[in-house]
């Protein structure tokens, strides 16, 4: 009986008793709701930091490609500058080349000038050296006609002897109408070799101005290749373009 009794006891709580072990499940319900919302609190500062960690690596990769891409204008940049320059070094020497050739040219008229004045010395020397060798001649015969006409013996001999003369005087009449022809015929290759000389000399510097003009040429292609391909790193092109953007590389011009 006593042992049913002390069950039933220990069955039955006070009110007392109860309100107690209720509190505390209270308290500890209320416990755990403000550990679960410091949780929480503690989850979405996480996940923010993580939203935010994610924005700033996409901010960094951001600037790691715009640092690449000035890189790269940089270097392109670097280069149209070296090719500018180069195109102006080669700019000054074809103009320094053209002032040679334009002297050379100068230096070789006056050569020739030079040669033809020399040659007009040496023929007229050559004609005062005839012309004294004809006076000479001359005084010669005066003084044989003289002697011829000292006896009348010697009349005959000088008859003969003007007819001789008069035979030389018609034979150095025709020499000096050949002499005449063959200097008008030297006079007329003179010219036409200071013609053929001018033609030669205006034929060289066509050759050198089309050498200077397809040099030009081709560093203008190089450099306008040049700068499509840098062009293409810069800005790929599409694949719609493609094809025009190929074409466009086969005739640059």
């Amino acid at each position: 009986m006593r042992g049913a009794a002390a069950g039933a006891g220990a069955t039955a709580l006070s009110p007392a008793t109860r309100q107690s072990r209720q509190g505390k499940a209270l308290a500890e319900l209320a416990t755990t709701k403000h550990q679960q919302s410091r949780q929480g609190k503690a989850l979405a500062e996480l996940a923010t930091t993580k939203h935010q960690q994610s924005r700033q690596g996409k901010a960094l990769a951001e600037l790691a490609t715009t640092k690449h891409q000035q890189s790269r204008q940089g270097k392109a940049l670097a280069e149209l500058a070296t090719t500018k320059h180069q195109q102006s070094r080669q700019g000054k020497a074809l103009a320094e080349l053209a002032t040679t050739k334009h002297q050379q040219s100068r230096q070789g008229k006056a050569l020739a000038e030079l040669a033809t004045t020399k040659h007009q010395q040496s023929r007229q020397g050559k004609a005062l050296a005839e012309l004294a060798t004809t006076k000479h001649q001359q005084s010669r015969q005066g003084k044989a006609l003289a002697e011829l006409a000292t006896t009348k013996h010697q009349q005959s001999r000088q008859g003969k002897a003007l007819a001789e003369l008069a035979t030389t005087k018609y034979q150095q009449s025709r020499q000096g109408k050949t002499l005449a022809e063959l200097a008008t015929t030297k006079h007329q290759q003179s010219q036409q070799g200071k013609a053929l000389a001018e033609l030669a000399t205006t034929k060289h510097q066509q050759s050198q101005q089309g050498k200077a003009l397809a040099e030009l040429a081709q560093a203008k292609r190089r450099t306008w290749h040049h700068l499509r391909l840098l062009e293409d790193e810069v800005h790929p092109p599409d694949s719609t373009a493609l094809g025009v953007r190929a074409t466009a590389h086969t005739n640059p011009l």
